[in-house]
């Protein structure tokens, strides 16, 4: 069988972003196989970087030309503001040099937000690609009204160790919440309903701070929530695992399926999470407690009810078990190959 020789076109940079993680994690896992042979080319490092940024650009464009002579199939792989910018000149350099080029698009929200012209632009972009891929089922039904043949449910992923290597914890005190510390994450909510309580339960908060809505003043008089600061992508399995369960009430419009659910799920950790964007795709009863946004008394119950209820507690680590089957990346990693391939054939057919 030939080598496909696959580029990989998006951002890998910064070591935090969630959408860099991914790529980092797809273009790794694609390089262990002997079908395939993989480019990078890393658009990271253009935005909010003033000139240097605009120089970069420059720089990405020629080494685009480049790479894409030089692939069998095109990948972009983008979130929404950057694809009306660079999706226009990944077109043209993809036929003029006549690849198949699969554009995919990150976050829980398509272009339709767009203004117009920047929407008008995309639209095209996806509407001329082989292949369409995008994170949420939402975004795949409503892409598909327009653009079916082209549009496939492709989910963020991430690998699941063996389930034999996860604890079973017997009872849920230390909450986890682990990303970027900004208002729309739900940390006010989060920090209100794990002060109400008075037995021993704890919170600890990881990540950045984000937009200046916080600071480490803000946790310095708590008893429950105390900010732990921002970790490695490296060391965010083990650091789960010290936890019995993540929450997430972000209220973010933007949320497609969290990274950092996946690497819950991972862990073995049952989720509590409002029902925004994607999120109610991953996480549903058997894995989870869902919420409303913006209700720290919701979060508060939904806290408590893990706390007191053992046996719920039990049942929703073995559904984390099952449910984590669903996003393992080495099978989403053989679809994505499985596509590179039907878009190659298409080609020529």
């Amino acid at each position: 069988m030939p080598t496909l020789r696959i580029l990989i076109i998006g951002s890998v940079t910064p070591e935090i972003s969630g959408t860099a993680i991914l790529l980092r994690q797809l273009a790794n896992e694609l390089s262990y196989r002997n079908d395939v042979t993989i480019s990078v080319v890393d658009t990271g490092g253009i935005r909010f970087a003033g000139v240097k940024g605009l120089l970069r650009f420059f720089r990405v464009i020629k080494v685009l030309y480049v790479q894409i002579c030089q692939a069998d199939v095109v990948t972009l792989h983008i979130n929404r503001t950057a694809l009306a910018i660079l999706g226009p000149i990944i077109w043209g350099f993809s036929r003029y040099r006549k690849r198949p080029y699969i554009v995919r698009l990150f976050a829980g929200s398509g272009y339709a937000v767009l203004p117009l012209l920047p929407r008008l632009v995309s639209h095209w972009v996806v509407s001329n690609s082989d292949s369409f891929l995008v994170e949420t089922e939402a975004l795949r039904v409503e892409a598909s009204r327009k653009i079916e043949h082209l549009v496939r449910w492709f989910p963020n992923s991430r690998p699941m160790p063996s389930v034999s290597s996860l604890p079973m914890r017997v009872k849920c005190r230390k909450f986890i919440y682990l990303g970027r510390v900004y208002k729309e994450k739900g940390i006010a909510e989060m920090i209100s309903a794990v002060e109400r309580f008075e037995i021993q339960v704890q919170l600890d908060v990881y990540g950045p701070f984000w937009f200046g809505a916080f600071s480490e003043h803000d946790f310095s008089e708590l008893t429950r929530a105390t900010y732990c600061g921002a970790i490695t992508p490296q060391s965010v399995h083990n650091t789960l695992l010290s936890y019995d369960a993540l929450i997430l009430p972000t209220y973010d419009p933007t949320e497609g399926y969290p990274g950092v659910v996946l690497e819950a799920f991972s862990a073995g950790l049952p989720v509590i999470c409002t029902n925004t964007g994607g999120l109610s795709e991953m996480v549903d009863d058997t894995c989870g407690i869902i919420i409303p946004p913006q209700d720290a008394n919701a979060l508060y119950e939904a806290m408590r009810l893990l706390v007191d209820d053992e046996e719920l507690y039990f049942q929703l680590q073995l559904g984390v078990r099952s449910r984590r089957s669903d996003f393992a990346s080495e099978i989403w990693t053989d679809r994505f190959v499985r596509i590179c391939w039907d878009v190659l054939q298409g080609m020529y057919e």
